[in-house]
């Protein structure tokens, strides 16, 4: 697709209805060794079930569509304000063995793990534990002390080099005022050695 990319240029990839479990908060996305972009979400299957897929420009055109998990829960969502991303998946992490890697985590349901899919057809081949913690002990003890307050994180990865947002807040409240808000706190951006616990 030529750049820069507008609404009137741009691609639908999963023409979702209403009701069909697509949420726009919850997604991510990496890229090949061709330079061809992956996008992950979730969405509910012919069952109503959530699961994850995985989408890639096809070389014939059109977008190529693989269901990359096979899970048995729905996650429902609905009313007004801003609808928290209870499941959150990483970025395809693209292997020397020529696999990705999906990692995901959810409060219920199945939990935390990492799907496993072949890079060249996107077909799922296995679902692997969770990796260890990538934060250093001392980064995941709080520092507010405040009622409801947990330490939250996003992870990036890019040419080999891992990297962690780290922040202290409470849960999403669905866009409603709280009577009182914490105290400030740190944003941390750290990066993680390969192979360690160690960040800088």
């Amino acid at each position: 697709m030529p750049l820069p990319i507008t609404l009137m240029k741009s691609e639908v990839i999963d023409p979702a209805k209403v009701k069909e479990g697509l949420i726009n908060c919850t997604f991510n996305f990496g890229f090949d060794d061709s330079k061809r972009l992956v996008v992950v979400y979730h969405r509910y299957d012919s069952k109503g079930n959530s699961q994850i897929y995985a989408e890639r420009p096809s070389r014939w055109g059109g977008w190529k569509i693989s269901q990359i998990s096979d899970w048995k829960f729905r996650r429902d969502f609905s009313g007004q304000g801003s609808i928290p991303a209870i499941i959150h998946m990483g970025e395809p992490e693209l292997q020397p063995n020529g696999t990705f890697i999906v990692s995901y985590t959810m409060p219920f349901g199945p939990g935390s793990g990492r799907l496993r899919l072949d890079a060249r057809t996107l077909r799922p081949k296995g679902v692997l534990p969770p990796a260890a913690g990538l934060l250093p002990e001392p980064l995941n003890q709080l520092v507010l002390q405040y009622p409801g307050v947990a330490v939250r994180t996003r992870v990036s990865n890019y040419e080999g080099r891992t990297w962690v947002l780290r922040w202290e807040s409470l849960p999403a409240n669905r866009d409603v005022a709280r009577a009182e808000a914490p105290p400030p706190g740190e944003l941390h951006v750290c990066e993680v050695m390969p192979g360690t616990e160690q960040a800088k």
